[in-house]
C-alpha cells in the first residue's frame, strides 16, 4: 500500500473535451473499406499526430480530445457513471473526475451506406430521442456509391427523415490524403463548436450556484460561519458543514475550473483555481478548529489531537486538493513563463499546520515532500522539452530552513529529486528523534501506516535519481554520504560503509570539518568496536573539545576493544602533530648532528603515553625510548645528538611512535617519515649526482650540419649539502658508427654554492666528411667538495648530422637555375658572394640564377637559433662553407638509367607516437625505368606502408612513398630500403643535356652519394628518437 501514499494525481491531470463514439463501429461495420475509414477517423481523435502520452497528461502543447465509447443504450451508460462525493461526504471524490472525463460533450456515430437506408434512419432517430447531447452522424460512401447518381438523393432522404441538419451529417467519400486531412479537420471543427456550447452551458449553471453559495459562507463583516448548513439541506444538520458549507463552494470552483479548461477559457480557469486555493486554506483552518473543539469536549479517544488530524479523511482530502491546485498553478506558470507559486505553497502548508497546532516536525516534512513529489511529472516534462521551469516567488517571512532546501531556481530535474530526498531525510531524522517507527494517515476511506523504512527507501530512490545531475564534487559527496547512511539504515551495511569511507577520505583531505564530523557520527555506530574507537578519535581531532577527547579515552578504558590497534596519524585527522628536524652543525662538530622532534597536542586535554619511541636509520646513530610521557595542550619537545657512523651517507628519522596500554590492549599512535622528507633526513655525504647537469636546448641544434661550427651547452647545478671548491667539465665528440673520437675539450668551473648553477658552452667544428651520420657527444663533470671529497657524473647524447641543403639545378640557355631547400630544423642565413643572400626557414626553398655554367657552387651558411635561456641568447652561431660540385652529363651518359632517392621527415621522432616518413624517388634518365623496392623493418620499430613494390617511372618523373612509423624503443635506425633497377625493353631516346646537383665536392659526392647500379641514395638511414 505504501506505493499509493503520495497525494492523488488524478485532480492534477489536464482535462479535455470528451468525444463519445457510439457503439463499436470497428466490429459492427461490415465492409473492409468502411472499417478502415472508421479506424482512421477514431485514431485521428484518440491519438493525434506526434502525440506524447506524458505531455497529454500533464502539459499539452496542442488541443486533444478524450475519446470514450458510449453504448447505444445511452441512459444505461450515463447511469453507470458514479459520483461518490455526496455518499462519502467529501469535497470532491476521485469518482467525480472519472465521471467527468467519461461524460461526452458531443456524440459521433459511424455508419456505412447500404442498400436499405431505413435501419440507418431509425438508429439516428433513436439517438436523438434518448439524449439531448449534440450528435453528429458520419456516413461512409465507397467509390461505387460515390459515383452513383442516386447517392445524393438518398442522402437528402436520410436528412429529411432522421431529423438531423446538414451540419451534423458528414459524408466520407474516397479521396487522397489532402481530402482526408480536410475532411477530418472540418469534422473536428464542427465537433469543437458543439462541445463549447456544452461546456459553456455547464459554466453558466455553475456560476449561478457559486453566486448562491458565496453569501452563505461569509457574512457582511467577512466572519467565517463554520456550522451554517445549506438552506437547501437543513435537515442534514450542522455537523455536515464540511460538505454543505465551504466545502461545497470549493467543489463549485474546482468543477468550474475543469469546465473552463475543457473549452480553453484560461482566465476563468486561473481565477477558479486561485479562489479554490484560497478557500481550501480557510477550510483547513476551520477543520482544525472544529477538531480542537471536539477534542476539548472529550469526544475523541486519541491522546493527541495531532494523531486524530492525521487520520481525518477530510483533512487529508483537503491537503490533496491543495497540492493538486498547486500543480495546476505550476502548469500555468510554466506555460506563460511567470513566477512559480511552488515555494510559497510550501510556506502556506507550514502556516496551515501551525494554525492547526500540529507540532510534530516529521509530519510537516512528510507533507512538504509529498507536495514536491506531485510536481515531478510536470517538471520532468518541462526539462525534457529543454525549456525548464521558472523561478519561484515567496514572501519575506519564509522559513529560512525551507528556503534553503526548496527548489527556488532548479536547473535540472535532479535538483527537485535532491530537495525531496533531503526533506524525506529530515522527516526520518525527526521520527528517530521522537522514537517513532511509523505513523498513520488517511488515504481515501481507509487508514494506512507510513513506516520509517518506507521513507528511507523513497529518499534513497530520489538521491539516486539526482546523483548524475551534479558535477560539483562537494554536492556529489553530500549526496553520497546521505546515500551511504540510508543504505546502512536499510540493511545494506557493507555497501553503505564502503561508500561512506570514500566520502570521509575526501572530506579529510579537504579539511571540511563539519561534513567530516557528520559522516563520522554515522560511521561510528556500525562495524567493530575498533572502528568506533577510530571514529571517536578522529571526531575529537575535528571538534577539538575536551568532552570529545574524554569520550574516546573513556571508551578505551571501558575494555570494549579486544584487539591491539596501530594508528597511522597521517591517515586521519591527527590528534597529535609530529615535526622532526635536523640542524646544520658547525665545521668543528661534523661527527654529531643535533635534532629536535616536536609533538603538538591538538586537543584541549592531555594525552598520556606509556611509551614514546623514536627510530633512526641507521639504527646505530641514536636510540630514544621514553616512559610515561604526558603531552598537555602545549608542545612536547625531544632534543638530542645523533652520531654519524662511518660509511653512511645520511641520517634519517624513520618513525616516532607512542603506546597507550589499557586493559591488556596496546594502542599505538605512530608517524612515519619518508626519506624524501628533507627535514627528517640529514645528508652529510655526497653522491655522484650531487653536482648534476643537463644538456640545454640542444634540440634546437639537431640535426647538426656537416662542417658546421656548433656550440653545445650544459647547465651544471650543485644539489649537494656543501659548497664545491672546484669542478671540471670534459666534453668529448665521437663518431658513433666507428667509435672514433673526433675532438675533446676541458672547461674549469669555480666553486658552486648549494643550489647554485652555471652554464658551460663549447664550440665544436664538425667534420665535413661526416655527411648523413650520427655523432655522440659526452660530458663528464668532476667536482670537489669543501669537506667530503670528489664526485663525478657522466652523460651523453646522440647528435645526428645531415647536409644542410637539397640543391636542384636546371640549365636555362647560358645560365643555370638553382633551387636550394633548407632540410634542417633551423633558420639558415644563406649566401653566395656577389649572387644572393637570404634567410631560409626549415623546409622552405630559395630559387636564384647563376650566370654561365660554373663547376662549383660555394654556399656560405650560418644557423640562426632562437634560444629561450637568456645566457644562451648571447651565443651567435658562426658561418661555414659548403661546396656543391656540378656534374654535367652528355647524351651518352644520360642514356644510362639514373635514379635519385631522397627522404623528408621531421628532425625528431617521439617515442610511442606516429612519425611520418616520405621517400621521393626521381627518374633522371631519358628512358622508362622500372624499380623493385623492398622495405625491411628494424628492431624496436613498427611501420605501415608498402613492404614490397614494383614501380615504373617515365623519363624525369618523380613519385613519393609515404610511411607511418612508431618507435617502440630508442634505437634510431629507420627501416632498411633496398631499391633495384629492373630491365625493360621500352627505353626512350635521350632528350638532351641536364645538370644534377649531387652534393659536396666531386670527391665527396662519390664517397657519400655514389651512383650504385644507377641509383643515388640521399635518404636518411637513422633519426633521433626523444621521449
Amino acid at each position: 500500500m505504501e506505493n499509493d501514499l503520495s497525494f492523488s494525481e488524478v485532480f492534477s491531470h489536464h482535462t479535455y473535451p470528451v468525444l463519445g463514439v457510439l457503439g463499436d463501429p470497428l466490429n459492427t461495420l461490415k465492409t473492409p473499406y468502411a472499417i478502415s475509414v472508421a479506424k482512421t477517423l477514431i485514431s485521428y481523435f484518440k491519438t493525434p499526430e506526434n502525440c506524447n502520452a506524458s505531455e497529454k497528461t500533464w502539459n499539452p502543447r496542442t488541443q486533444y480530445w478524450n475519446v470514450v465509447n458510449v453504448d447505444y443504450d445511452i441512459e444505461g451508460y450515463f447511469s453507470s457513471l458514479i459520483d461518490c462525493t455526496k455518499e462519502r461526504e467529501l469535497i470532491l471524490d476521485a469518482t467525480w473526475i472519472n465521471k467527468f472525463q467519461k461524460t461526452p460533450a458531443v456524440l459521433i456515430s459511424i455508419f456505412e451506406l447500404s442498400n436499405d437506408d431505413s435501419p440507418l434512419i431509425t438508429a439516428i432517430k433513436n439517438i436523438g430521442q434518448n439524449t439531448s447531447l449534440s450528435h453528429t452522424a458520419v456516413i461512409i460512401v465507397d467509390q461505387i456509391q460515390y459515383e452513383s447518381s442516386s447517392t445524393d438523393s438518398r442522402i437528402a432522404e436520410i436528412l429529411k427523415h432522421s431529423g438531423l441538419d446538414s451540419k451534423h451529417l458528414a459524408i466520407s467519400r474516397p479521396g487522397n490524403k489532402a481530402y482526408i486531412k480536410e475532411f477530418l479537420g472540418g469534422l473536428e471543427g464542427d465537433l469543437w463548436v458543439d462541445s463549447m456550447f456544452f461546456y459553456g452551458s455547464k459554466i453558466s449553471k455553475r456560476q449561478h450556484k457559486i453566486g448562491l453559495q458565496l453569501p452563505l459562507i461569509e457574512s457582511e463583516k467577512g466572519d467565517i460561519n463554520i456550522t451554517q448548513p445549506n438552506p437547501e439541506n437543513k435537515s442534514k444538520g450542522s455537523d455536515k458543514w464540511y460538505y454543505y458549507g465551504r466545502g461545497k463552494l470549493i467543489r463549485h470552483y474546482i468543477k468550474q475550473s475543469y469546465f473552463s479548461e475543457c473549452c480553453n477559457e484560461s482566465e476563468l480557469k486561473k481565477m477558479c483555481i486561485k479562489e479554490s486555493y484560497r478557500q481550501i486554506q480557510l477550510y483547513l483552518n476551520e477543520l482544525s478548529r472544529s477538531v480542537q473543539q471536539d477534542f476539548n469536549s472529550g469526544e475523541f479517544i486519541d491522546s493527541k489531537v495531532e494523531a486524530y488530524i492525521r487520520k481525518n479523511i477530510h483533512w487529508c482530502e483537503a491537503m490533496c486538493i491543495m497540492n493538486s491546485l498547486c500543480v495546476r498553478m505550476e502548469r500555468e506558470a510554466i506555460r506563460e513563463w511567470q513566477e512559480s507559486p511552488r515555494v510559497q505553497h510550501l510556506q502556506n502548508l507550514l502556516q496551515v499546520l501551525q494554525n492547526s497546532k500540529i507540532v510534530s516536525s516529521f509530519y510537516s516534512w512528510y507533507l512538504i515532500s509529498q507536495s514536491l513529489e506531485s510536481l515531478l511529472p510536470i517538471h520532468s516534462l518541462a526539462f525534457d522539452a529543454g525549456k525548464g521551469v521558472p523561478s519561484a516567488s515567496y514572501s519575506e517571512n519564509i522559513d529560512y530552513r525551507l528556503l534553503e532546501i526548496a527548489p527556488v531556481q532548479p536547473q535540472n530535474i535532479g535538483f527537485l529529486h535532491y530537495s525531496i530526498a533531503t526533506i524525506l531525510y529530515e522527516c526520518s531524522k525527526a521520527l528517530e528523534k521522537e522514537n517513532i517507527n511509523e505513523f498513520t494517515i488517511a488515504s481515501g476511506n481507509q487508514e494506512i501506516k507510513i513506516s520509517i523504512s518506507s521513507i528511507w527507501k523513497k529518499a534513497l530512490n530520489h538521491l539516486i535519481e539526482s546523483e548524475n545531475y551534479y558535477a560539483s564534487k562537494l554536492w556529489s559527496l553530500r549526496i553520497n554520504s546521505t546515500i551511504a547512511d540510508l543504505l546502512i539504515k536499510l540493511g545494506n551495511t557493507e555497501l553503505g560503509i564502503k561508500k561512506l569511507r570514500s566520502v570521509i577520505e575526501f572530506y579529510r583531505e579537504q579539511r571540511w570539518g563539519l561534513l567530516l564530523e557528520n559522516s563520522l557520527e554515522i560511521l561510528k555506530n556500525y562495524g567493530t568496536m575498533e572502528n568506533k574507537f577510530m571514529c571517536l578519535l578522529e571526531l575529537s581531532s575535528s571538534k577539538k573539545t575536551s568532552s570529545s577527547a574524554i569520550e574516546w579515552m573513556d571508551f578505551l578504558e571501558s575494555g570494549k576493544i579486544e584487539n591491539d590497534l596501530s594508528i597511522d596519524m597521517s591517515t586521519i585527522l591527527p590528534v597529535i602533530i609530529c615535526k622532526p628536524i635536523f640542524f646544520k652543525n658547525p665545521k668543528n662538530s661534523l661527527k654529531k648532528l643535533k635534532f629536535r622532534i616536536t609533538l603538538l597536542n591538538q586537543l584541549p586535554h592531555p594525552i598520556k603515553f606509556d611509551e614514546l619511541n623514536v627510530e633512526f636509520e641507521p639504527k646505530s646513530c641514536c636510540t630514544i625510548c621514553l616512559n610515561s610521557v604526558e603531552i598537555k595542550n602545549k608542545r612536547y619537545v625531544i632534543e638530542g645528538d645523533a652520531s654519524i657512523p662511518d660509511g653512511t651517507a645520511s641520517i634519517h628519522i624513520v618513525r616516532v611512535s607512542g603506546l597507550i596500554k589499557k586493559n591488556g590492549v596496546n594502542v599505538e599512535f605512530f608517524w612515519n617519515f619518508p626519506q624524501n622528507r628533507s627535514k627528517a633526513t640529514f645528508k652529510y655525504a655526497i653522491s655522484d649526482n650531487s653536482v648534476d647537469f643537463d644538456f640545454i636546448e640542444i634540440e634546437k641544434l639537431l640535426p647538426a650540419i656537416s662542417g658546421e661550427i656548433i656550440p653545445f651547452s650544459i647547465k651544471v647545478i650543485n644539489k649537494g649539502t656543501e659548497k664545491t671548491t672546484k669542478s671540471k667539465v670534459l666534453f668529448s665528440l665521437e663518431n658513433k658508427n666507428n667509435g672514433k673520437e673526433i675532438e675533446t675539450r676541458t672547461v674549469d668551473i669555480v666553486g658552486l654554492n648549494i643550489n647554485e648553477s652555471t652554464i658551460v658552452t663549447e664550440e665544436f667544428k664538425l667534420p665535413e666528411s661526416v655527411g648523413v651520420s650520427t655523432l655522440y657527444l659526452k660530458a663528464k663533470v668532476e667536482s670537489e667538495f669543501e669537506y667530503f671529497g670528489k664526485t663525478q657524473l657522466e652523460k651523453g647524447i646522440e647528435v645526428p648530422t645531415v647536409y644542410p641543403l637539397s640543391v636542384a639545378i636546371n640549365e636555362i640557355k647560358d645560365k643555370i637555375q638553382v633551387e636550394s631547400t633548407n632540410i634542417t630544423n633551423s633558420l639558415l642565413n644563406l649566401w653566395i658572394p656577389g649572387i644572393f643572400e637570404s634567410e631560409i626557414p626549415p623546409t622552405k626553398s630559395y630559387v636564384f640564377l647563376v650566370p654561365n655554367k660554373p663547376d662549383t657552387l660555394k654556399f656560405n651558411i650560418r644557423r640562426i637559433t632562437d634560444y629561450e635561456d637568456e645566457k644562451l641568447k648571447e651565443i651567435k652561431n658562426k658561418s661555414f662553407e659548403q661546396d656543391y660540385s656540378l656534374v654535367y652529363q652528355n647524351l651518352e651518359e644520360n642514356s644510362k638509367k639514373l635514379v635519385v632517392v631522397d627522404s623528408e621527415c621531421e628532425p625528431y621522432a617521439t617515442f610511442g607516437k606516429p612519425f611520418l616518413l616520405k621517400y621521393i624517388i626521381e627518374n633522371l634518365s631519358d628512358s622508362l625505368t622500372s624499380l623493385l623496392i623492398n622495405v625491411y623493418p628494424t628492431e624496436g620499430l613498427v611501420f605501415s606502408g608498402h613492404r614490397k613494390l614494383t614501380l615504373s617511372l617515365l623519363p624525369y618523373e618523380k613519385t613519393e612513398l609515404l610511411y607511418t612509423l612508431v618507435f617502440l624503443g630508442y634505437r634510431n635506425a629507420l627501416p632498411r630500403v633496398d631499391i633495384q633497377i629492373v630491365s625493360n625493353s621500352k627505353d626512350t631516346t635521350p632528350a638532351g643535356d641536364k645538370i644534377i646537383g649531387l652534393g659536396q665536392l666531386e670527391v665527396a659526392v662519390k664517397r657519400h652519394y655514389p651512383a650504385i647500379d644507377g641509383i643515388i641514395r640521399r635518404d636518411r638511414s637513422s633519426i633521433c628518437v626523444i621521449p
